[in-house]
This record gives C-alpha cells, sequence and structure tokens, in this order.
C-alpha cells in the first residue's frame, strides 16, 4: 500500500510540476512587466503650436505646454521624453486615440474624453470670434452673417452653432497660422483660441491688425490629458500642480509664454523706472530724469501717448513688464532671453558691455580670454552678470548695486568688474572715482536697447515704431545724447570730432606743438612742456608728430593703442619701419582695399600736406587718419576712432531700405485699395442706383392706391439706398485720395470757398446759416481735393448746429510755423466731447446717431487724408455746447495775397 501511494505521488508530481513551473513564470513575468511599464518614460506629444509648443534654439520642446510638463515631472519624480508630430491637428488626435501617454496644456476637448482623463486646470483658454482691427465695429457675433468664417479643424463644441448657421464656413487646419487669411482678406472672421490667435499675431507682428469681438463662444480648462492606462498619475500630477500654483512658478510660466491672454492697452500707461545713472534717475523730489526717460518721454509725445512714471525695484525691472507690474520700460537691452517674455520696439540706443580695471593696470588683461583667469565682480541684476555666465568665468564676486561694485574694484577685492559702460562711468564719476578706473577696449558686447512693453500692447508698440526713426535723425535726440552723455568723463565718437572742429582742434594742435617744442630742446618753456605732456596723454584721441625726415618724434598712448603697435610705435623710430612691423605683425584689416592700396595711404598719406583715409584694425575696429603738415615741416596724425559713427550709418541705411520696401508695400496696398474702390462704383453703386429708379417707379404707379404704412415702408427704403449711394461716393473719394499722386496749381482759396458756398446754399438756407470769410491766401494744390476738404469741413459746421440757435461759421486765415498757412473753419455748434475729440478723423467715426444726424462718418477722414496729400494737417479744437474750431495746416503761401485780389 504504502508503494502504491508512493507510485502515486510520483505520477501526480509529474503531472502538476510543470503546471506549477509555468505559474511562476507567468506570475514572474507580469510583475516584471508591470514593473517595466511604471519605469519606462512616459511620452509627452507636442508640435509647433505657440504659445503651447515651439522648438527652442536646439530644437527640443519649448514653450508652455513643454515648460509645465518638465516641472510636474519634477515635482512627481515621472519620467518623460517628448515626441514631436508635424502638425497640431496630428497630435491632438494621437491623444485622442490613447497613442501617447501625456499631453500638456491644451483645451479640455469633448473628442478626447473616451480614451483620457483630465488633470486640475493649470490654464484657461476661450473661443472668441476675431476679424480685422478697422472692421471690428462692423462686425457683432450676434447678428453678423452671409460671411467666410473659419473654424479649426478640430471640433470645439456646440456652442456657436447659430452662428455658424448664418455664414459660410470653413475649415483651417490647427496651427496653421490663419491670421493671414484673415488679414489676407480670403475669410471674413476668424474663430479660434484666443491666446493661440493673438501669440501668432504678435509672433508677425501683426497682433495690431485684428481684434476679438462679442463675448467668447466658449470657454475651455487647459490641461494635462492623461491616457486611461495611466489613470493612477492623476493624484500626483494635481499635487505638482497646486505646489507649481502655489508657489507662483505657475502663474510665472502663464505671464511668460502668453498663455494667459494679456489685459488691453489702459488709457494711461504705466511707466517702470529703476534708479540706473545716466539712464534712468530717480530724484530726491520724486520725479523722474536721465536719458532713457526723456527720451521715452519724448517718443511718447510724438506718438500720442499718456503715460506716467513709477518707481520700481530693481527685481521688478529685471523681471521685464507685465501684467500686475508694469505696461513699460523705458528701456531693456534687446536678447533672445528677453524677447520670450516681453514685447520690444525698434532700437532707439545702443550699448556697449565692458570690463573695467583699476587705473594702471591694463596690462592683466592683454586679450579678452585673460578675464577668466581673474576675479571678476558684476552686479546682481545686470546684463553684465548674465554675460559672466554664459563665458563661464569662474571667479565670479555679486555685487549688490553699482556703487558696492565700484567700491569692490577700488578696494581690491576684485581684479576686473563687467558693466554698461555709461552707467559704470557715471557712478565712478558722481562718487570722484574716475581716475581711479580704466576701461579694456574693445567692448565684451555691443547690444540695441529698445522700449520694452509687456505683451498685449501691439497698437501702442506700431505708435511708437512709426516715430522713432524720425526721432532718432532728430536734433532732440542728438541734443539729448550730448546733455547725458557727452560730460567730458564719456568721450565719445561725436563728441571728439565736435573738440576738433569748434575750438578743441585748436588746443590739441598747440599742445602737440608744445611737445615738439619740448623734443627741440625748449628747456625754458619747461612748465608748458610738463602741461603739454600730460594733456596729450589724456586726451583720447590719437595722435603722433613726424620729424620732416619722418622719424617719430612723439606718439601719445592713444596711438600706439589705436594702431595696435604698443612696441612698434616708439619715439626715434622711422615711422615707415613702425607701419610695416606693425604690418608684418598682422594687425590691420585690409578687406576689399586690399594690402597694397591700404599701406599705400598708410605709407605715402604722410608725404601729402593734407590728406585723410580710413582703416580697420583685426579688433573690428575702424579709424580715421587725418594728416596736416605744420608749419616747420613736420607732420601731424591724428587718430579718430569711428566704428560706432559707421555702424550708426548703416544702421540708418538699413532702416532707409526697410522704410523704402515699407513704402513700396504700402503703395502696392493703395493701388489695390483705389482698384477696389473702382470696382465698387460700378458694382455697387449701379445697383443702387437701380434700387431708387425701382423706388421712384413704385410710388409712381402706386401713387393713390397704397395704404400709409406701405408708403412709408417705401419711404424708409428710398433713405436706406440713399445713404448707401452716399457710402459709396464717400468710399470712392477717400480711397481714391489715398496716396494718390496729385498734381498741384497755384489755387485761390477765396475762390475754392465761394464755389463751395455756392454748392451749400440749400444748407445755408434751410439752417438760416451765416458764414464770414476772412481774407485767404493762395496755395499750391489739388484743385477738386481742396474744393471736397472745405466742403465737407463747412457742410458740417452747418449740419451739427444746436438746436436753438443758427449756425455762425468764421473761415479765416490763422497763423502757422514758417513754410505753412493755417486757415481755420470755426463753428458755433454742438461741439466736440474732450474724449471723442481723438476719434473724429477715424474711418466711419459717428459720435451722434442716424436718426439725429445724417452721414457716413467718413467726411473728416477725408479732409485728414486729403490735408496729408498736401503735406500737411488738420487740428481740432472744440468745446461742447460753444462750437469747434477745424485748423487745417498746409505748406504755402506761394503768393503774397492782396485784398483786391480776394475780392
Amino acid at each position: 500500500q504504502n508503494s502504491r501511494l508512493a507510485r502515486y505521488a510520483a505520477r501526480l508530481g509529474g503531472v502538476l510540476g510543470p503546471a506549477l513551473l509555468l505559474v511562476c513564470v507567468w506570475v514572474a513575468f507580469s510583475a516584471s512587466a508591470r514593473a517595466q511599464e511604471t519605469s519606462a518614460p512616459l511620452t509627452v506629444g507636442w508640435a509647433e503650436i505657440v504659445p503651447l509648443f515651439r522648438a527652442d534654439a536646439d530644437g527640443n520642446a519649448g514653450g508652455f505646454g513643454a515648460d509645465l510638463m518638465r516641472e510636474v515631472a519634477r515635482i512627481a519624480g515621472l519620467e518623460i521624453i517628448f515626441r514631436k508630430f508635424d502638425t497640431a491637428e496630428a497630435m491632438i488626435r494621437a491623444q485622442a486615440m490613447g497613442e501617447i501617454d501625456l499631453l500638456p496644456g491644451v483645451a479640455a476637448l469633448p473628442l478626447m474624453e473616451s480614451q483620457n482623463v483630465f488633470s486640475a486646470p493649470v490654464a484657461e483658454t476661450s473661443i472668441r470670434v476675431f476679424v480685422r482691427s478697422e472692421e471690428h465695429e462692423l462686425h457683432d457675433p450676434e447678428t453678423m452673417s452671409g460671411l467666410r468664417v473659419a473654424i479649426p479643424s478640430v471640433p470645439l463644441g456646440s456652442e456657436g452653432d447659430a452662428l455658424l448657421a448664418r455664414n459660410q464656413v470653413l475649415k483651417i487646419p490647427v496651427g496653421t497660422p490663419s491670421i493671414t487669411a484673415l488679414l489676407r482678406g480670403t475669410v471674413d472672421a476668424l474663430i479660434a483660441s484666443d491666446s493661440v490667435t493673438i501669440t501668432d499675431a504678435h509672433a508677425l507682428r501683426l497682433d495690431y491688425r485684428i481684434v476679438a469681438v462679442g463675448a467668447p463662444l466658449r470657454r475651455f480648462d487647459r490641461v494635462i490629458t492623461i491616457n486611461r492606462t495611466h489613470e493612477h498619475l492623476v493624484d500626483p500630477i494635481n499635487e505638482a500642480i497646486a505646489e507649481l500654483e502655489q508657489e507662483g512658478i505657475l502663474q510665472a510660466l502663464r505671464d511668460v509664454t502668453q498663455v494667459s491672454v494679456p489685459p488691453p492697452a489702459p488709457e494711461t500707461l504705466t511707466v517702470g523706472v529703476y534708479h540706473f545713472p545716466p539712464y534712468n534717475i530717480v530724484n530726491p523730489n520724486g520725479t523722474f530724469s536721465g536719458f532713457s526717460v526723456e527720451t521715452l518721454r519724448n517718443l511718447a509725445e510724438a506718438a500720442r501717448l499718456s503715460i506716467e512714471f513709477v518707481e520700481i525695484s530693481r527685481e521688478d525691472w529685471g523681471k521685464g513688464p507685465g501684467p500686475g507690474r508694469v505696461d513699460i520700460i523705458t528701456q531693456a537691452g534687446i536678447s533672445q532671453e528677453r524677447e520670450q517674455r516681453m514685447d520690444f520696439t525698434l532700437p532707439v540706443d545702443r550699448s556697449s558691455i565692458e570690463a573695467f580695471v583699476r587705473a594702471g593696470e591694463l596690462h592683466l588683461v592683454p586679450e579678452p580670454e585673460a578675464l577668466r583667469t581673474l576675479r571678476v565682480g558684476v552686479e546682481r541684476v545686470n546684463r553684465g552678470r548674465s554675460l559672466a555666465e554664459a563665458r563661464d568665468y569662474p571667479n565670479l564676486t555679486i555685487y549688490d548695486g553699482q556703487e558696492a561694485l565700484l567700491h569692490g574694484l577700488v578696494r581690491g577685492e576684485v581684479d576686473t568688474v563687467i558693466y554698461p559702460r555709461h552707467a559704470f562711468m557715471t557712478e565712478a564719476a558722481l562718487l570722484g572715482l574716475q581716475d581711479e578706473i580704466e576701461e579694456i577696449l574693445p567692448p565684451l558686447e555691443v547690444i540695441d536697447r529698445a522700449v520694452a512693453l509687456r505683451f498685449g500692447l501691439g497698437q501702442v508698440r506700431e505708435q511708437l515704431n512709426a516715430v522713432i526713426p524720425g526721432y532718432l535723425g532728430s536734433e532732440t535726440n542728438e541734443r539729448l545724447r550730448n546733455d547725458w552723455f557727452g560730460a567730458p568723463v564719456f568721450w565719445t565718437n561725436s563728441k571728439v570730432r565736435w573738440l576738433l572742429t569748434t575750438g578743441g582742434a585748436v588746443i590739441v594742435v598747440l599742445s602737440v606743438l608744445s611737445i615738439v617744442a619740448v623734443v627741440r630742446g625748449q628747456r625754458h618753456l619747461a612748465e608748458r612742456r610738463r602741461f603739454a605732456v600730460e594733456l596729450a596723454e589724456e586726451v583720447p584721441i590719437g595722435m603722433m608728430v613726424l620729424s620732416p625726415a619722418g622719424r617719430i618724434e612723439f606718439v601719445n598712448a592713444a596711438m600706439k593703442r589705436t594702431e595696435g603697435g604698443r612696441d612698434d610705435l616708439l619715439e626715434g623710430r622711422s615711422y615707415f619701419d613702425a607701419i610695416k612691423a606693425v604690418d608684418a605683425a598682422g594687425r590691420f584689416e585690409f578687406g576689399e582695399a586690399g594690402r597694397e592700396a591700404v599701406m599705400h595711404d598708410l605709407l605715402g598719406g604722410v608725404r601729402k600736406a593734407t590728406h585723410s583715409m580710413e582703416f580697420r584694425l583685426k579688433s573690428g575696429e575702424v579709424y580715421q587718419r587725418i594728416i596736416r603738415r605744420l608749419s616747420d615741416g613736420s607732420t601731424l596724425l591724428v587718430r579718430l576712432n569711428v566704428t560706432e559713427e559707421r555702424e550708426r550709418v548703416r544702421e540708418i541705411q538699413a532702416l532707409n531700405t526697410k522704410l523704402a520696401q515699407q513704402i513700396d508695400v504700402a503703395n502696392a496696398a493703395n493701388e489695390e485699395l483705389r482698384a477696389f474702390a473702382y470696382a465698387t462704383s460700378h458694382d455697387l453703386k449701379a445697383p443702387t442706383n437701380t434700387s431708387l429708379m425701382i423706388v421712384d417707379a413704385l410710388e409712381e404707379e402706386l401713387e393713390g392706391r397704397i395704404a400709409a404704412d406701405d408708403k412709408r415702408l417705401l419711404g424708409q427704403l428710398r433713405k436706406t439706398s440713399e445713404r448707401m449711394a452716399r457710402l459709396i461716393d464717400d468710399v470712392l473719394t477717400y480711397t481714391t485720395a489715398i496716396g494718390s499722386e496729385i498734381a498741384l496749381q497755384p489755387l485761390d482759396l477765396n475762390a475754392v470757398v465761394r464755389n463751395v458756398l455756392s454748392d451749400l446754399d440749400s444748407d445755408i438756407t434751410s439752417t438760416r446759416g451765416q458764414v464770414d470769410i476772412g481774407d485767404l491766401p493762395v496755395i499750391q494744390a489739388h484743385p477738386s481735393q481742396i474744393h471736397q476738404l472745405f466742403q465737407n469741413l463747412i457742410a458740417n459746421a452747418l449740419k451739427f448746429h444746436a438746436p436753438e440757435r443758427s449756425p455762425r461759421v468764421v473761415i479765416r486765415a490763422v497763423g502757422a510755423d514758417d513754410g505753412f498757412v493755417g486757415i481755420e473753419v470755426s463753428d458755433n455748434g454742438i461741439g466736440i466731447a474732450e474724449e471723442h475729440k481723438g476719434k473724429v478723423f477715424e474711418l466711419f467715426c459717428r459720435l451722434h446717431t442716424k436718426s439725429d444726424y445724417s452721414g457716413t462718418g467718413l467726411g473728416l477722414s477725408i479732409c485728414q487724408r486729403i490735408a496729408r496729400n498736401h503735406g500737411g494737417r488738420i487740428e481740432v479744437w472744440s468745446e461742447p455746447g460753444k462750437g469747434s474750431s477745424f485748423r487745417v495746416i498746409v505748406p504755402g503761401p506761394i503768393v503774397a495775397k492782396s485784398k483786391a485780389m480776394a475780392s
């Protein structure tokens, strides 16, 4: 019996053994698979769709979604990898189908709900209707119909169905810059995410051309979309989001990447000022001054912007303008990093970042790379620190404030400091330490500076850009630069040139002559000799005196530095041998002129009585050399650094080229607009006239057989058709005047006004108006356009009269700037409120209802356009209830008018 039990157990073990082994293997494999699934990196989808995702300089994922996902992964302990999709639509559909694990920052769209779960909100987006800014008053989502409306190809939900049903719908792939279709006129309106659309427009510098109208069609939370296979990650991801929100990191990400729609421009813009002489100065009495402050004040006045300066901390200045801080910062250096978190106008200044050492220690830095071996001081919030860290200088000391940085250098705590030149030299002069420091040339970096704005101020940016090119070439800008950067402590090329051309040259020549006397042994001038040598060494202009035989009798330190020949330009040595030695050392840059031509000028020029040339060193600096033969046969050589001036000339030429291109584009657009106006006059006016004829025929046919209500409807139809005809005429008049080349001829304004009054005789009679005309000048003008201008102004004066009194219009000549004449049309009408005076020249602007005062809203726009065509402008003064005065300023007069001619 025992043996049978043993045999049975053996057979059972033979059957169960393999099964148990298979079970164990399966359990182990499943555990391994789960462990592998848990430890495998999570795939995060992304595509080029700003502000959610954008490729960085290396092509990696950047933008709000990528930065958010990295922060969440850091806190939640997740390992992630990014997978790029060619289109945003492909990325969204891949997430909806469960092909990727995570998709951060996108809207919680209905099509994703079946395969995914959503995290807590990380931002919000609205679906809005966008139109061209010039048409925002014409379109209302509640009523717009018969238009071409673009929508994303990905379904956004049911809201807006009524709007879509009334219009022609065109689908555009997500991520496509659909605003270009809107601005080209391919579509009339665009339905899209507000943050994406506004960011796209800003990237194209067209954010001032579009505007959202009406209330949002739908609001979505932006979330992290999580594939349902990873549903267990919802809690840790939400905890990470809560931590980021609490620490302010999430809000900072929203602001920097523009995923939060910025607020619109306020009536008065706040400008942040941080005490940073000579650019920004906060005076003890609470007022503000400095080069950047005064520059922005002048630009804002020219652009007709209302601004208010407020003091901000150094930390807020470093963060830049933004919601909850300030709208504008006077000036900031333009960098790729800053362009990601603030907006910039055209450059208005250029700043050099330089290294400084204690006086007499220039030998410590024979070349820029030597800075790596020194103790380098920087300020905590400054471009100098960013530059030092980018170059990986190993021994940095960080100071709080310019004064501490300067004292740290003078006391020997550091060997060199890196800081913007003008600001550091100003601080040194204020503390009386300008003689304790020396700057190392050439600069480590030269950066453009511009007015910095928060996002959402595209229209403000363009208003400033419109006046910046003209301002940079103005005397006001030059005077301001001289005031703030022209003190003796800050030698500039323009200051040196001014010195040479307005009397400084006399001092330099006298000093050099004294030096020559020293060299030739005039002992009785010992005191003058000492003064002349010291002066010549201190003047930051390269100077050299050659004997009639060509030997170097005197050379100052600045000349040695500019020639790059400290060891070659020595007193007593032949000038020709010295220049050849500098050439052999490879310090000259011959460029397109070639070595032979440059060396011929350098060597042969000293043989001439007067000579001037330019040459370039390998450092990139450009110098102008001026040679003058002195009365005793010796030769004076003066070297001026003109690098900055030549760079500014190139910038001005580039700006001129850009302006010319913009003018060409504008001219082409004007031609298209005039062609459109011509088509409008034929295609729209004909049916309008036909409509009026039909109304006339109906009234005649149905006379005596039509009910009063029906007759009133016909009357309303007639008025509507007449308004349409007037609108077409006004649009045609305005577009014809835009940018048109007009033929000018002598024009007697007295005759023009008399003709206008003849045309308006019925209006004058019906309103019992009185028109007084003074003696008007003769100008060069286009007859029909000037007739149209005065007809519009006088007709408005008669139309907008106060009900309790008859209109009185006075037309007279008034004073104007030299070369211009002013003609004023004033009335005693209803006037214009202060807040509306800036709008009266806008297209289709109406301050009253059609039932109160008829019109199309184009009359004053046409007047302003005609004045600009003649090189002039129109100004308005008004007081509600008392009347208005419109002053037309145009070039002239061309003939001295007499009362006899006027009569």
